[in-house]
């Protein structure tokens, strides 16, 4: 019988020692009993980790404008295969009527029209008339006609077509 209690006893020590190395009310795997350098290392490890996704996020950001403004800078459509000998085939979408002259020479003819933008009130894009140029067995060109605050517009349209007479009809 006193086996028993001292045997009793010697495990209740045991258990005793083994919970003390603990602190009350917490479990070995509670991340609540780090350090608090630790707890700063990782605070700071997830501002790091936040910084560089905001980070990522700008330069996909960027990226997008990039592609856009590029997108921008081409909108307009080239109709017919031009040659590469041709004179139209030194121009590009998006370049100044007073460029294009200078590269290719002036138009046998050309006609200058409104378009449905110039009746809108508060409208000032260069939208708000178009310059068709022709060019003797070459084509046509349109431009935008320019702003009220601008002085000449940019080639949204290159029609290629060898039988054209280079006057308006």
């Amino acid at each position: 019988m006193i086996l028993r209690h001292l045997l009793a006893a010697v495990i209740c020590l045991g258990l005793l020692g083994a919970c003390d190395s603990m602190p009350f009310g917490k479990k070995s795997g509670d991340s609540s009993n780090e350090d608090p350098s630790e707890a700063a290392k990782k605070a700071e490890k997830k501002k790091e980790k936040e910084q560089k996704e905001q980070k990522e996020q700008k330069e996909k950001d960027a990226k997008k404008a990039k592609e856009k403004e590029k997108e921008k800078e081409q909108e307009g459509e080239i109709i017919g295969d031009i040659p590469p000998g041709s004179p139209f085939s030194k121009i590009k979408i998006g370049m100044g009527m007073r460029q294009v002259h200078d590269l290719i020479g002036p138009p046998n003819d050309q006609n200058h029209y409104v378009t449905g933008k110039s009746w809108i009130p508060w409208y000032f894009g260069d939208d708000r008339s178009r310059v068709e140029t022709f060019y003797k067995n070459q084509g046509r060109l349109t431009f935008t006609g320019g702003g009220r605050f601008s002085s000449g517009g940019e080639l949204i349209r290159i029609e290629y077509d060898a039988s054209e007479s280079g006057y308006k009809k």
